[in-house]
């Protein structure tokens, strides 16, 4: 199993090296800004 964390954290970094969990970084080429008017429920949904 291959896992890949599409974070640039440096938290979500740690914990998995907590776990001991062989895994790459990748950084995501997403604009995760929300859109004019957008709720932040339909900008967690629209991301997810």
């Amino acid at each position: 199993m291959k896992i890949v964390l599409a974070s640039t954290s440096a938290y979500r970094r740690m914990l998995l090296e907590r776990l001991q969990l062989p895994f790459e970084t990748d950084r995501p080429e997403t604009d995760e800004s929300p859109l004019a008017g957008e709720a932040p429920a339909a900008t967690a949904e629209r991301l997810a």
